[in-house]
């Protein structure tokens, strides 16, 4: 069974970039094509599904990309949580004008 690191099969990068989850918005620590790690306020428990978003910006504009994965990993770090949770599932959507 791989443990910690060994279990990414993709490299992380690290980026800085809103995030929106529950009722929260957090910020980016790193991301991969099936992880991500983010810092927010709220109770998460490893496990559990989790539905997030993240506003990206590509070449032309901003989109949202829509993600489903399961909480990994949830600690205290400087008076926030920090959450590790896969990707399992994500869509790229443009941003809808109000």
């Amino acid at each position: 069974m791989r443990t910690g690191a060994d279990q990414r099969s993709d490299e992380r990068v690290e980026v800085i970039l809103p995030v929106y989850v529950e009722q929260n918005m957090g910020m980016t620590r790193d991301f991969s094509a099936n992880g991500i790690r983010f810092d927010t306020d709220g109770e998460f428990v490893p496990g559990n599904d989790i539905d997030f978003i993240l506003e990206v910006e590509t070449f032309t504009d901003k989109k949202l990309l829509k993600c489903k994965g399961r909480v990994v990993r949830a600690e205290a770090h400087d008076g926030r949580m920090s959450v590790a949770a896969s990707v399992e599932e994500s869509t790229l959507e443009p941003i809808k004008p109000i």
